[in-house]
């Protein structure tokens, strides 16, 4: 356990929210991106703009997001609480839809392989409906 002073630590606690959410609008901006790259303009222009947020915004956010959330835990986690599990857990969950996203931009830079018909609703949603819950999980702790 590390003993950081209580002004250290809330002003690591606001990092870490401020930058989980530029990763979570930097995961959605991306994925909006994959989305629109299936219409009719330029494919690779949309890829393009999906690979610039994440190397710009999501990556180096998603980076600090772990860092200052494994200090938070290591300073002053109980860890007998089940609703960190679980919230740790969906962090993992996130992360690796964030290397997927990756994957999937390194892989198709044409754009011409993505379809806008599931990325609307599933692709864009997911981190979403996982920020919610993380959310919830932190600030209401239910279990």
């Amino acid at each position: 356990m590390i003993d950081l002073p209580y002004e250290i630590y809330i002003w690591l606690k606001a990092a870490h929210v401020v930058v989980a959410v530029a990763w979570g609008g930097g995961l959605i901006a991306a994925a909006t991106c994959l989305s629109l790259s299936g219409g009719e303009e330029t494919p690779a222009a949309w890829v393009a703009r999906a690979r610039r947020l994440m190397t710009r915004l999501a990556n180096p956010a998603a980076l600090l997001v772990l860092l200052s959330g494994g200090l938070l835990t290591a300073a002053y986690s109980d860890w007998e609480e089940p609703w960190l599990h679980v919230k740790i857990a969906l962090a993992w969950v996130l992360l690796f839809y964030h290397l997927r996203l990756l994957v999937a931009i390194r892989r198709n830079p044409d754009g011409l392989k993505f379809r806008a018909d599931w990325m609307n609703g599933v692709l864009k949603m997911f981190p979403i409906v996982l920020f919610i819950g993380i959310v919830v999980l932190v600030v209401v702790r239910p279990f």
